[in-house]
């Protein structure tokens, strides 16, 4: 199952076509079963014989009605042996190798480990194909254009976020060429981004709160047994930033009233009212006195908010924040 243009020994093949004739089937499978004498038949295996037969078409040396054997199989049977096919020749484009693997278990009768099986491989490997599959499409398509390598290729698929792929690809391809180049580079946009389990911000919330909004972890598919250990990588940073920030908030609100009550005697409780949405200047209700900022037509001057705290700790009367 080839996408990548393989343009380059495709004559000395259709040369081999036209001396020898066409002695391997291309695989294929159909296209719309639901109407079998309009449906095409699409060529999944022997992408190279069939842009050979092509060229000789194009050069008059086969007809239209010159034969070609398919070897016709359900879709997902032809797929894997076009895979299988392929990685026996072991000169398959990575990005192809990876778009099979995923193409496999499209049909959802195939898990990683039935693959692995399959294929002769680790379900380890396996993952790693499939983690592959799964990178943005921006930085996919450099891996099959060959604008990076299977070593960047690899630091990207450490994080399955899309997103964060993306934004530091984007970063490291407008930057010069010796930053676009250079792994470490690399690895360090891609870590400072990235939260762990180590991380300070995942060591301030709660585990148990992280893991019941949806949070999760990222298999590590590409750690070598060297490598040090910094925990888990969150799958969901953001949410534990979100958590992390609504913890920091919590905490200042309970800090109001204590910082409040120090700073000026007259405060003896504050209310919390965190949807509270004034269309305009509230009025103090009965009992209260009301001290705001801004214009004050007695004083004919501005006030700020230290003077209305100063002002407000002269006046006998019970004062409320009301945050």
């Amino acid at each position: 199952m080839r996408q990548t243009d393989i343009a380059p020994d495709v004559e000395s093949l259709a040369d081999d076509i036209a001396a020898h004739g066409l002695l391997q089937s291309l695989i294929g499978y159909v296209w719309n079963k639901r109407v079998p004498d309009t449906s095409a038949i699409f060529i999944v295996g022997g992408g190279r014989r069939l842009q050979a037969l092509q060229l000789l078409r194009e050069r008059g040396a086969i007809g239209d009605d010159f034969a070609v054997p398919v070897l016709i199989r359900p879709k997902d049977e032809a797929i894997e042996l076009s895979l299988s096919e392929n990685l026996a020749r072991r000169d398959m484009n990575p990005a192809d190798e990876f778009t099979a693997f995923a193409a496999l278990l499209l049909p959802g009768t195939l898990s990683p480990s039935d693959l692995a099986k399959r294929f002769g491989f680790t379900e380890r490997y396996v993952k790693q194909r499939l983690r592959f599959a799964g990178l943005h499409p921006d930085v996919f398509n450099a891996l099959r254009e060959g604008k990076i390598s299977i070593e960047f290729a690899t630091e990207y698929a450490k994080t399955t976020d899309q997103q964060l792929q993306h934004d530091v690809f984007r970063a490291m391809q407008r930057g010069p060429a010796y930053n676009r180049d250079n792994i470490w580079n690399l690895r360090s946009a891609l870590s400072s981004k990235q939260l762990t389990e180590d991380s300070a911000i995942f060591q301030f919330i709660d585990r148990a709160t992280y893991e019941a909004e949806g949070g999760g972890y990222v298999e590590d598919l590409f750690a070598k047994s060297d490598d040090e250990d910094g925990g888990r990588r969150l799958d969901k940073g953001h949410l534990a930033r979100e958590i992390a920030t609504r913890c920091l908030s919590f905490q200042g609100d309970q800090r109001i009233l204590p910082v409040a009550k120090r700073d000026h005697p007259s405060v003896v409780g504050f209310v919390l009212s965190p949807d509270l949405v004034l269309g305009g200047k509230a009025s103090a209700p009965h009992g209260f006195v009301e001290v705001t900022g801004g214009w004050n037509g007695a004083l004919n001057r501005n006030v700020d908010s230290k003077e209305c705290c100063n002002l407000a700790d002269k006046l006998v009367a019970l004062i409320h924040i009301v945050v």
